[in-house]
């Protein structure tokens, strides 16, 4: 899966971490009394863990332990108990235990992986994984982890053949073909497998089955009931929590706080050199400290770059609770007595939406991370626009929702403006024709939207695409698309990630951004449109499809705004041969970062305030939440 794109914290599968009846181990006397052997009591651990009585399974495992220490199947066994309370360090302290008395465990090694991921370890999680397949490569759930492992780290072509294979051997495990098919398109592995895997994930998907996780689903459709039903389904069975997932966690009678002011808890894993960070950071150093204290709850890395830095400097409290389990940090959490909680990441990697089934406030909200429903009774309201998500839209989320003026996407108006130090040739492009960009993530990139691309290029001679490349095998798989559609390779460009400030500068030297769908352009669209480049969209049934968009007629571009893909085309050829419009949007789009309210950060603040303020006063008022547009 991509890096924004891993759909829960850990890479834990489906199925039970421990298993019984492991090597003659029996169950405890059905007359109910105390167990007298390790055995039963191992038995009776496993019988706790499968109803998630971890703390209860640990206490028996443990009782196994002082009967019988060096037993690594008791070691193995706990330290998935450990595992699912969040006690990693414990839990990994058991697994090499389990893994010294019995190298070949592969449980172990699976449960060790499991924790080393919950760590943010994964590359030593892969090895612990890869361990457990070829120690039982006959375990589904082992190849499920090591793949989406994989994933986290790009390793998609290494991923595929372990999803493949895990659905050789169980071709319903949950939400497989939905991250197999997300590896594809990564990949840019467009052949008959891929067509036949898509429309497959889309059929199974409308009947409520699990088989694509809900990032993935933002790639694949246009379709907003579609998106929630994913989502649903996702949160059902990767959060089997019981009633916490299904009824809302609003239930707070607190009153005001004693200084008067409202406590916003804004909780991310990106509070560093990241995208939402580059989005959020004004925001947090905006907002009125008169009648707001604002905690930014961190679990994400611990870097000594500038962003982090800034965002330590402009909050009241900056926490950190990476090392913490869902409980412990819940805990810590309430004790901070927030009065709404926001939640920055939805179901994007490293998300830690378990705090918010267990709650962390009495109004829970979700923004900007995540575009659609997260479909979890536990968040109350989500953060959009009327262009993001229309009335006819509404439906198709959970939450409640807080429809601001203008655009919802918070922007930076102090971030950079800055114009490239390279030329073109630096930059691998030609110094004369036309430049079109998209800067998306690769996934983004549907076969459909290519092959328009390439009748684009076709119809502009001398014109080059220029391509961010967020993995080297892309590269290779767009030009031979292009070569077998008429276009010549060495037409494709692509550009390596950069640092913030390097990617702004380039951004000068295209001449129109191109954007996808059915997943726009988000944080890249506004960084073009900082920079004063174009940006042309087509307009879906989506929220993910339609947030270029609510930018562009927030700039007062409405004429980049299509309705159709033909149209889309159409404009994208005609705005290549007519350099004098271009050089006006150009201009028009510079004057706006002087004046336009999507570049009025104190603005913002000041809107995004009076929803906290109102939504506050209806639950001091003991009213449920209900949507609200301001």
């Amino acid at each position: 899966m991509a890096k924004s794109e891993a759909d829960s914290r850990s890479v834990v599968g489906s199925q039970p971490l421990a298993q019984s009846g492991v090597n003659g181990m029996v169950e405890p006397h059905s007359d109910g009394a105390a167990p007298t052997s390790a055995e039963q009591w191992f038995a009776r651990a496993h019988a706790h863990h499968t109803q998630q009585q971890y703390e209860s399974a640990v206490a028996a495992n443990q009782a196994a332990l002082a009967l019988c220490p060096d037993r690594a199947e008791i070691h193995s066994n706990l330290a998935g108990s450990l595992q699912a309370l969040g006690q990693w360090q414990a839990g990994l302290t058991h697994a090499d235990r389990a893994i010294a008395l019995q190298p070949t465990l592969a449980e172990a090694h699976n449960i060790r992986g499991v924790i080393l991921c919950a760590l943010q370890r994964t590359a030593q999680a892969i090895a612990s994984f890869d361990r457990a397949c070829s120690l039982a490569p006959a375990v589904a759930s082992n190849w499920h982890n090591l793949g989406r492992a994989l994933s986290d780290c790009h390793a998609y072509q290494a991923a595929l053949v372990c999803f493949r294979w895990l659905l050789q051997l169980q071709p319903d495990y949950p939400f497989a073909r939905g991250a197999m098919l997300s590896c594809m398109q990564h990949l840019s592995q467009w052949d008959a497998e891929f067509f036949a895997l898509r429309e497959q994930v889309c059929q199974l998907a409308r009947t409520g089955q699990p088989v694509c996780p809900p990032f993935a689903g933002l790639a694949l459709c246009d379709d907003a009931a579609l998106q929630l039903q994913m989502a649903q389904t996702w949160v059902r069975l990767e959060h089997p929590g019981g009633p916490r997932w299904s009824t809302s966690t609003s239930t707070s009678t607190s009153t005001k706080t004693p200084n008067g002011k409202i406590r916003l808890g804004y909780f991310s894993a990106d509070f560093h050199a990241h995208a939402t960070a580059h989005l959020m950071a004004g925001l947090i150093e905006q907002h009125q400290r008169t009648d707001f204290e604002v905690l930014l709850f961190s679990y994400g890395p611990r870097t000594a770059d500038a962003m982090q830095a800034r965002l330590r400097a402009a909050s009241d409290a900056f926490i950190d609770l990476a090392d913490l389990s869902d409980q412990q940090a819940a805990q810590q959490v309430r004790a901070q007595a927030l009065d709404i909680a926001i939640d920055l990441k939805g179901h994007t990697q490293n998300n830690r939406l378990g705090l918010f089934a267990l709650g962390v406030a009495p109004l829970q909200l979700h923004y900007l991370g995540y575009p659609g429903s997260l479909g979890a009774a536990c968040i109350d309201y989500f953060i959009a626009d009327r262009q993001v998500v229309p009335p006819a839209l509404a439906p198709h989320f959970s939450e409640k929702l807080i429809c601001l003026p203008g655009c919802y996407q918070v922007n930076d108006d102090q971030r950079a403006r800055a114009s490239s130090r390279q030329s073109r040739a630096e930059l691998g492009l030609p110094d004369t024709g036309f430049v079109y960009c998209c800067f998306n993530n690769n996934y983004k990139i549907t076969p459909e939207m290519f092959a328009l691309w390439m009748r684009v290029l076709r119809s502009v001679p001398d014109s080059v695409l220029w391509l961010l490349q967020d993995h080297a095998q892309v590269a290779p798989a767009l030009r031979q698309h292009a070569l077998e559609q008429g276009v010549a390779p060495q037409r494709l460009v692509f550009a390596l990630v950069l640092a913030q400030s390097e990617h702004l500068a380039r951004i000068a030297a295209a001449d129109l951004f191109l954007d996808t769908l059915p997943f726009n352009a988000h944080t890249n669209a506004s960084d073009a449109l900082w920079m004063g480049c174009p940006v042309l969209t087509c307009s879906g049934e989506s929220m993910a499809s339609r947030v270029a968009a609510s930018l562009l007629r927030s700039l007062e571009l409405d004429e980049l705004v299509t309705r159709s893909l033909a149209d889309y085309e159409t404009l994208a050829i005609a705005l290549a041969q007519q350099p004098e419009r271009l050089q006006r949007l150009r201009q028009h789009l510079l004057r706006q970062r002087e004046h336009a309210p999507l570049y009025q950060t104190r603005r913002f603040a000041r809107q995004l305030e009076l929803a906290y303020q109102q939504i506050h006063q209806r639950r001091l008022a003991g009213l449920a939440p209900e949507s609200l547009q301001l």
